[in-house]
């Protein structure tokens, strides 16, 4: 019995990472601008980002809880905000030399965003 359990566990385990695999993978195209910091095309991944997460959330299994969804929410946005923080210290010029945000130029900043 306790063999039949854990086998059943385990193939239950299996489809779901398969799932999750599955679901996760719609994100990928999404997320290719953001690896090449193209700007331009930024505002509509995000769009096309946020609807592959709600197929995703109606979709899945494991992924079909607030507190799932708040993580892989968290996790997109930390890599978004890690993007354009590494996008404005390599453009933009520094007004005091150093390597902070809060010391860039802020015109030069509003131009590399928008």
């Amino acid at each position: 019995r306790n063999w039949t359990r854990t086998y059943s566990d385990l193939v239950a385990a299996c489809v779901e990472a398969t799932d999750n695999a599955e679901h996760l993978s719609l994100l990928k195209p999404h997320l290719e601008c953001f690896y090449s910091k193209d700007c331009e095309k930024m505002p509509s991944a995000i769009s096309q980002m946020v609807s592959a997460m709600k197929n995703i959330y109606r979709k899945s299994r494991s992924y079909s809880t607030a507190e799932r969804m708040t993580q892989l929410f968290v996790l997109l946005s930390d890599g978004i905000l890690d993007t354009f923080r590494d996008m404005i210290l390599e453009c933009a010029p520094n007004t005091e030399g150093s390597g902070s945000i809060w010391k860039k130029n802020v015109d030069d900043i509003t131009a590399l965003l928008f």
